[in-house]
């Protein structure tokens, strides 16, 4: 009797420890799936019946039944082990994006300072703002914030003479303004013909642009040194001037009707709006007073550090021939000097040609290797020594920095491989017209621009 007494409570003892183990592997899992942070005090309240199921174990057990006895231990200690490794890495993972988000935080705080901007700085924004769109209400308002701030009418006055020469340096012409009818007027009206070059524009007759009494921006003070005589581009209205979009390389022999065309080409093809586009034209941004002659010519001393800057600062570049059959614009030094620099500088140059010249040269093109060879020949004539420009000083400064730089056979060589490729891409540019059936493709432009770009790196794979 009491033997098997004993031996039933050996049984009852066997199948409590399993079953304890067995809630306790549930558990567990419960806790590992459901990522519980597991505390030291979890951690030791779940062992602690581990423990007791270990120290009561039945005498009488098979090794079977012990066996399992640990498995189920090994499963449960792992189990708890992992759950806590896992909280730790989900803690120090959580820790990390907390601390790169601060971190990030700090960097957008830094680049946009205008988030946060002082009342000083929000102030001069405001005054800048004004002087860029001529609004004198907004002017006087913005002075007598800078004054009522602890500025002096001495310290505001320096910052509008710093802000007005900075807009007359940086701004540009607006395309909308070249192409307008009012331009158009304007130059018939003051020069006597219906189609001048921009030489006739400039002293062609008593009253031109920059002749007479009443030449443009001759009687207003100009914001770059503060004396009489401004540049055309400070006379103009807010609408038609803004910060450079483009450089402009072109010749001032140029008539108003060739080159309005070709701007208006380069416009349709490139999808730009006329308003948007601002460029740096020296006929209009340069002060002419400082640089035509009887005045002096400090305009133009400094060739090599206004040009790279102008064309590093605004990063594209308009080339504008008047046609491509013995071009002016490949005799002109200055237009020469413009091209190399911008190719040397790796900077994007695009092509334009009045309508009736890129007919005719597609027209050349499609005669096929003949016509072709034929362009190659015109767009080759490049030679440095020869080219001239309108004053013969001008001419000895671009040609003495050109020889004191890379030397003449060098610049050659880079712009008859720019424009080789440029030819290049306009071949291909024309058979993809006649393949697909629609001109102006924006596939045959990219490919137009990106052989343009390649050969500012690599002009002789196409020469």
């Amino acid at each position: 009797m009491f033997g098997e007494n004993s031996d039933l409570l050996v049984l009852q003892r066997h199948d409590d420890t399993l079953m304890l183990l067995q809630l306790l592997m549930i558990g567990t899992a419960i806790i590992t799936g459901l990522r519980i942070r597991t505390h030291f005090s979890l951690l030791i309240s779940m062992s602690l019946p581990c423990v007791y199921a270990v120290f009561s174990l039945p005498p009488g057990m098979s090794p079977h039944d012990r066996s399992m006895v640990v498995a189920f231990l090994l499963v449960v200690v792992t189990s708890l082990v992992l759950s806590w490794t896992s909280q730790r890495i989900i803690d120090i993972e959580r820790r990390v994006e907390w601390m790169r988000a601060l971190m990030l935080e700090d960097e957008l705080r830094a680049l946009s300072p205008l988030a946060e901007e002082d009342p000083k700085t929000k102030m001069l924004n405001q005054l800048r703002v004004a002087i860029q769109e001529e609004d004198d209400n907004a002017i006087r308002e913005a002075r007598l914030s800078l004054c009522s701030f602890g500025f002096s009418d001495a310290e505001v006055d320096a910052h509008v003479a710093d802000i007005r020469k900075e807009i007359s340096e940086r701004f540009g012409v607006s395309a909308a303004y070249l192409l307008s009818d009012e331009f158009e007027q304007l130059v018939a009206d003051r020069t006597g013909r219906q189609d001048p070059t921009f030489y006739e524009m400039k002293d062609g007759s008593a009253d031109a642009l920059f002749c007479g009494p009443d030449a443009l921006g001759k009687a207003k003070l100009c914001p770059r040194d503060g004396q009489p005589g401004c540049a055309i581009v400070d006379t103009l209205p807010p609408q038609h001037r803004g910060f450079c979009t483009h450089f402009l390389s072109w010749t001032w022999g140029y008539k108003l009707s060739s080159l309005r065309s070709a701007l208006e080409e380069w416009l349709a093809r490139s999808a730009l709006h006329p308003d948007e586009v601002f460029f740096w034209m020296c006929f209009f941004v340069n002060n002419q007073y400082r640089i035509l002659p009887p005045h002096t010519r400090k305009g133009s001393d400094n060739l090599g550090e206004t040009f790279e800057g102008n064309l590093r600062r605004i990063g594209k570049v308009v080339a504008v021939l008047d046609t491509w059959e013995d071009p002016v614009y490949l005799k002109r030094i200055w237009t020469l000097f413009e091209q190399f620099t911008a190719v040397n500088l790796g900077i994007e140059v695009e092509m334009a040609l009045p309508a009736a010249s890129a007919h005719a040269l597609l027209e050349r093109i499609e005669e096929g290797r003949e016509g072709i060879l034929a362009v190659v020949q015109q767009l080759s004539k490049v030679d440095c020594r020869t080219a001239a420009a309108f004053d013969p000083g001008d001419e000895a400064r671009v040609k003495s920095l050109i020889q004191a730089s890379v030397g003449f056979e060098a610049v050659e060589r880079k712009i008859k491989g720019f424009f080789l490729c440029w030819l290049a891409s306009a071949v291909e540019e024309r058979f993809n017209e006649l393949v697909l059936g629609a001109p102006g493709q924006q596939a045959a432009r990219s490919l137009e621009m990106r052989k343009s770009r390649k050969s500012f790196e690599q002009p002789n794979e196409c020469m």
